[in-house]
């Protein structure tokens, strides 16, 4: 229970020290030895750990936000259910039973991190699962580390098939997978990323509002595969939680306005229940010329544009 808030505790040799429910919040342990530690259930919010000796501590419940943990040395760290809320884990070492199950990873930095050996689940009775997770683990850390074009599609494509199953696991890398949309030239590598984000948005409590620009610059691409499949995926992520995507709400309308109906169908759907909640965002009058549009396109179904009106209706109401 001791208080060493905002200590200089840099270089200090640390090892097997008891430190349960310390305050080391703000604290300098730079370079610091806390190998065998014992840091369960310690505050160490805005700590600076970079280069410090973390090696089979124990780090499990501590409270790790926005602290700096970059080129600290995790082998066989024990984080399980530890807040890392904005936590810089870059080029941190983990060792093969470095733990970090039900930890709280929004917006973790993992870059140049090897997660290839981390536990992020309790291991289950089906090993083939457990080793299919590891090598997911495996193929997100090539997708943060490369620099080669080919390798990120390749990436992004596996964390596109992966979301459909293990949302939570590509949760960990939302901010790196968007920035690897945002920086590919590939639609493949795109879309695929883009279907990652928005699974992770809708199946797990990961907000991915960051990916806002990244969304609404897909959106007003020149490739009609990549608006289309933009929009579809977008959409009801947008419906969800409106408040999160103004700039994709912006380029949501625009696709409702002058879009095919491939993508004017989908975000009308998402729009309208957008302007039943935020009615100063999506004037009800647009979306009602954009459906009187659609109305008048032979290649829209009747019951389509009957679904929309209905729709309409309920926010004009």
């Amino acid at each position: 229970n001791s208080d060493l808030s905002s200590a200089n505790l840099t270089n200090s040799d640390l090892s097997s020290a008891n430190l349960t429910n310390s305050d080391l919040s703000s604290a300098n342990i730079q370079n610091a030895d806390l190998t065998d530690a014992d840091l369960s259930n310690a505050d160490l919010s805005n700590a600076n750990l970079s280069n410090a000796n973390l090696s089979n501590a124990n780090i499990s419940n501590a409270d790790l936000s926005n602290a700096n943990l970059s080129s600290a040395d995790l082998s066989n760290a024990n984080l399980s259910n530890a807040r890392l809320l904005h936590t810089d884990l870059s080029a941190s070492p983990f060792g093969d039973y470095t733990r970090l199950i039900a930890a709280d990873l929004a917006n973790t930095k993992f870059v140049r991190a090897d997660l290839s050996g981390v536990d992020l689940f309790e291991p289950s009775k089906d090993k083939k699962q457990d080793k299919k997770i590891k090598t997911i683990l495996s193929l997100l850390t090539e997708l943060i580390n490369s620099h080669d074009e080919q390798t990120v599609v390749r990436g992004l494509r596996a964390i596109g098939e992966i979301s459909d199953t293990q949302p939570s696991v590509c949760a960990i890398i939302v901010n790196e997978t968007h920035q690897a949309v945002a920086a590919t030239d590939s639609t493949v590598g795109k879309v695929s990323g883009i279907r990652a984000l928005t699974t992770v948005a809708l199946e797990t409590d990961t907000t991915v509002s960051a990916a806002d620009k990244t969304f609404a610059d897909c959106l007003r691409a020149t490739d009609d595969y990549l608006r289309t499949e933009t929009t579809i995926a977008v959409a009801p992520v947008v419906a969800e939680r409106p408040e999160a995507y103004p700039k994709t709400i912006q380029a949501l309308r625009e696709r409702a306005t002058d879009g095919q109906p491939s993508e004017a169908i989908p975000a009308l759907q998402a729009l309208a229940v957008v302007s039943g909640i935020q009615p100063q965002d999506v004037p009800p009058d647009e979306l009602r010329t954009a459906v009187d549009r659609l109305s008048n396109d032979s290649r829209v179904p009747e019951p389509t544009v009957s679904d929309l009106q209905t729709a309409l209706q309920g926010v004009e109401q």
